[in-house]
């Protein structure tokens, strides 16, 4: 017969506690988020040659024919692919950095290719099956969607396979789903508050100043977008210490 103090689930870590401790992991981590940041970047740079490529050929010099159409058609597809390739690599290297304690972003970003395909597939199977269950029951959905929420930092933090990824998800929340549900709310809620009140400003200005604004706050929330993970990679590591 058990004992009743094991059947007593263990309690999360405090949601105010988890929140102070991200933004002080997030601010000593800012630069080398922002180096990550800078090699997702670089993906982009293929796209943005052949969209000038595309622009001097059809329009400045106007050269029209069936040829180039298939050609510039399939060079966007390669770029496209290489920006995904570049900016997936991207985001596995930002769990990389809180994995290693921010010891080298390049370093970081070149072991992010050996999780690249089983990150990019476990990533897809869970959008799949959260997307095909919200359309036609949302509640499942969310349900899934939040036992399924750490399968990308197990595929990184644990060397993960793709559906032992979903799997090991699933055993970490299936005991906390509530918890976890209020904690990834409560954090959607800060952020509708932020830029609900950051918007603000944009009811008052017009024209260049207001495109400026608009520029400048677009990059602070990118800059802003690591705290999250940086949260969520904490409860992440409190359900897996229970």
């Amino acid at each position: 017969m058990k004992d009743n103090n094991s059947m007593i689930r263990p309690k999360m870590e405090p949601s105010l506690q988890t929140l102070t401790k991200s933004w002080g992991l997030y601010w000593r981590g800012l630069i080398s988020f922002v180096g990550m940041y800078l090699w997702g970047l670089v993906g982009l740079i293929p796209l943005f040659i052949l969209t000038l490529l595309a622009w001097l050929v059809f329009y400045s010099l106007d050269w029209h024919s069936f040829i180039l159409y298939v050609l510039f058609g399939i060079l966007g597809l390669a770029s496209l692919a290489w920006a995904i390739y570049y900016g997936t690599r991207s985001k596995i290297g930002l769990l990389l950095l809180l994995k290693n304690n921010f010891k080298s972003v390049n370093e970081d970003f070149k072991e992010s290719k050996k999780y690249f395909w089983r990150y990019l597939w476990a990533s897809l199977l869970v959008s799949l099956i959260s997307i095909a269950l919200m359309i036609f029951f949302i509640i499942p959905g969310i349900i899934v969607a939040v036992l399924y929420s750490f399968a990308l930092f197990v595929v990184v933090f644990e060397n993960g396979r793709i559906f032992s990824s979903v799997e090991k998800s699933y055993d970490l929340v299936k005991r906390y789903w509530w918890p976890v549900f209020g904690r990834f709310m409560l954090l959607g809620l800060i952020a509708v508050i932020l830029i609900s009140v950051t918007n603000i400003p944009l009811e008052y200005l017009e024209g260049t100043a207001k495109e400026i604004y608009s520029v400048v706050f677009n990059l602070i929330w990118a800059l802003l977008t690591p705290y999250f993970l940086v949260y969520t990679y904490f409860m992440y590591r409190d359900l897996a210490s229970k």
